[in-house]
């Protein structure tokens, strides 16, 4: 009985011993941990913590950690590590500046932060940080609606810009297409009435050299006909003289005839007269 109690003593000696060394180990780390702080080495900071928290996970200790990640400006850590350091994670949402966080979120989630911390502490500076970032929300809230309104409106307006040019170029093609059409028509007309025109004056000049050639020919036929009939004037005249001296010589022959017996009658009587 005595050496089962003695057992025991020496067992929960130890126990203590052992007890005893982790927490003296833990005070050395956080300790040293402390000491890093003040000197701004803030990584063996964290190396030292992290050792006493695998002795022994204490708030205290862990909040040292945390402050050790904000105070070096490692807000995604603060983030991410589980704490009651709501107020540090707060602040840690809205400085965080990973540009892959959606922000509006971080803010709605900050403020959620500010309300725990709240339930636990009346420190000013979470009431102010709260009304500071709610404000700064809703602000977000309402340059995001006149954005999406300015948004809106622009590509309204822009649509309809783009409907009036597009119903202006397609007027001014419309008239060009038009212009064009009408240009071309009228050259097409204009061809045409020339064409027409140019038979027309072909036509024309053929008549009228036609007329012209028959007016020549009639006038050679006229003129050709009238030397025939000056001729033939000529040659009946040429006749009428021919008869005209062909009677006055038979004419003169038998006056010649008719004195040569009145001659011969004088002789005679003037031969029985002497």
């Amino acid at each position: 009985m005595k050496k089962n109690k003695y057992v025991f003593m020496v067992i929960l000696s130890f126990i203590i011993f052992i007890l005893s060394i982790n927490s003296m180990r833990e005070y050395y780390y956080v300790k040293k941990g402390n000491i890093c702080v003040k000197e701004l080495k803030y990584e063996e900071a964290e190396k030292f913590y992290r050792e006493a928290i695998k002795i022994k996970e204490r708030e205290g200790t862990k909040s040292n950690l945390i402050k050790v990640f904000y105070e070096s400006k490692n807000y995604e850590k603060v983030i991410k590590e589980k704490h009651e350091e709501y107020f540090l994670k707060g602040n840690s949402l809205v400085k965080n500046e990973n540009k892959e966080n959606n922000k509006k979120e971080e803010y709605k989630e900050a403020l959620l932060e500010y309300k725990k911390q709240l339930k636990k502490s009346d420190d000013i500076n979470i009431k102010k940080n709260y009304e500071l970032i709610l404000e700064k929300l809703k602000n977000e809230n309402q340059d995001k609606n006149q954005d999406k309104n300015q948004d809106k409106n622009q590509d309204k307006n822009q649509d309809k810009n783009q409907d009036k040019n597009q119903d202006k170029n397609q007027d001014k093609n419309q008239d060009k297409n038009q212009n064009k059409n009408q240009d071309k028509n009228q050259n097409k007309n204009q061809d045409k009435n020339q064409d027409k025109n140019q038979d027309k004056n072909k036509d024309k000049n053929k008549d009228k050299n036609q007329d012209k050639n028959q007016d020549k020919n009639r006038d050679k036929n006229q003129d050709k006909n009238q030397d025939k009939n000056e001729l033939n004037l000529e040659n009946k005249k040429e006749e009428e003289i021919k008869f005209i001296l062909k009677q006055l010589e038979g004419n003169e022959k038998q006056a010649f005839k008719n004195n040569e017996k009145f001659i011969n009658q004088g002789n005679s009587e003037s031969k029985n007269r002497w």
